[in-house]
């Protein structure tokens, strides 16, 4: 598996050998890097940048370069804490988690900048990973004893576990159809599997071709 970390700063458009444009830009307020996300179908990005103590805070940047930058109320503002967006639909509905006093929770928020905070019931941190054009939520949980499972939120604000494969459970993405994307580890086989889950409760599971046992088997991102 290998890891994009894009860190964006403010300098002149450049045009890649294949012709698109490729513009980068620094978050207002931006001074140890800016981290985008995901951005959507109408060109908005959202992501989060770090102050000067290092403190986490959420943006959007509009496909016209208007920067949105905001904070989970109650949010924890200290070194490596803050506010993560992590994906954002079609309607501009952001999807993220946010340190606190106690632990790590989950947001949504809207195009209209209201934020709702929540938590999976009787777990010690919430970490949505993707949300859907209609708004369903998907991510993961850690019980008391660190076990990590699968979340689903539904737009009304209610929360149910996502039947996965056994072992420990890392959920990626969630179509606008409600088809769910992720990969478990199998710690006694040390195997990952890749996994999508349909929204009727039907469940595949498969490994890519030729790929061996090992921590870098099978992982799916989207679906």
């Amino acid at each position: 598996m290998i890891l994009s970390l894009v860190i964006c700063s403010l300098t002149a458009s450049t045009r890649p050998a294949y012709g698109a444009t490729l513009t980068t830009f620094d978050a207002p307020g931006a001074v140890n890097g800016a981290f985008s996300a995901e951005n959507n179908a109408a060109g908005s990005i959202t992501g989060y940048y770090l102050d000067g103590a290092k403190a986490a805070h959420g943006f959007i940047r509009t496909l016209r370069g208007i920067f949105i930058s905001f904070d989970v109320p109650g949010a924890r503002t200290t070194k490596d804490e803050g506010t993560y967006p992590v994906a954002i639909n079609s309607a501009g509905t952001i999807a993220g988690y946010y340190d606190t006093s106690s632990g790590v929770s989950g947001f949504v928020r809207t195009s209209n900048g209201k934020i709702t905070t929540f938590d999976v019931p009787t777990i010690d941190g919430t970490f949505p990973t993707d949300i859907n054009d209609p708004g369903t939520i998907v991510g993961e949980y850690d019980d008391e004893v660190g076990r990590t499972f699968g979340f689903l939120r539904r737009p009304n604000g209610s929360t149910s576990e996502i039947s996965a494969p056994p072992g420990a459970v890392k959920i990626t993405s969630i179509n606008s159809a409600g088809a769910i994307a992720g990969y478990s580890y199998f710690n006694g086989l040390d195997l990952y599997q890749g996994f999508v889950l349909f929204p009727n409760g039907t469940i595949k599971i498969f490994q890519t071709p030729h790929a061996g046992a090992g921590a870098f088997e099978a992982h799916v991102f989207t679906v």
